[in-house]
């Protein structure tokens, strides 16, 4: 059991309910921002092929569950750190479509959009197969996140637009940090420290915000 004694499973179910609002408005901006490069077509396959990365991530969390399932502590700091990647991944992602070049094939923008997905599928299934007893409230808490997201997104891309709602979805991940680190290990200074960061990236010059906002949503 990866579970730190003591902590009780609500800040796990709150994990993953933050975690499924920030994938939902993830997948949604996702939409956004590519529908601005590329017509509907080629939107819906690439946004299509990206969500797949749920399932690559589950195979490669069944994988390593399989071939350590002894090894607690492994699997633990594993999914720690899949964790605490995730927020930064959506910074990563988005940030990357901003500067790459304009090109024709598409597989430049599937693999990069695929991480988060793959992550957060990572995640999931670890989380699933770890605590399947609980599989029914587990399955609750991330229909209910996913739909505060499809609420959510609509206030966020309307009033905070694609920039705003891509620090949004960060700092909602790392919200989602701090209760499963919480609940997995007595260390979560770091869980706090991914939060304060993107806290602070809400403090980024609007006229910056303005110049990305038209490139990204043209």
């Amino acid at each position: 059991m990866i579970q730190e004694k003591g902590k009780s499973k609500l800040l796990l179910l709150f994990g993953i309910s933050f975690l499924s609002i920030s994938m939902f408005i993830y997948q949604v901006i996702l939409t956004r921002v590519i529908s601005a490069i590329f017509t509907y077509h080629y939107t819906f396959i690439i946004t299509s092929f990206s969500i797949l990365g749920l399932g690559i991530g589950g195979i490669i969390a069944y994988r390593q569950l399989k071939n350590n399932k002894t090894n607690n502590q492994f699997l633990k700091d594993n999914l720690i750190k899949k964790i605490v990647l995730m927020p930064i991944s959506y910074i990563f992602v988005l940030g990357l479509f901003y500067i790459l070049p304009f090109s024709i094939n598409i597989l430049v923008y599937i693999i990069p959009a695929m991480v988060p997905f793959i992550i957060g599928g990572y995640i999931l299934s670890s989380i699933y197969s770890e605590f399947s007893d609980i599989s029914n409230k587990l399955y609750f808490a991330d229909l209910i996140g996913s739909g505060l997201g499809s609420i959510l997104v609509l206030f966020s891309l309307d009033y905070l637009g694609v920039i705003k709602s891509i620090i949004l979805i960060s700092i909602i991940s790392s919200i989602a940090v701090i209760f499963f680190v919480n609940f997995l290990s007595k260390k979560y200074i770091i869980a706090y420290a991914v939060l304060g960061m993107f806290v602070m990236s809400t403090f980024v010059p609007q006229n910056y915000i303005s110049v990305m906002e038209k490139t990204l949503a043209a």
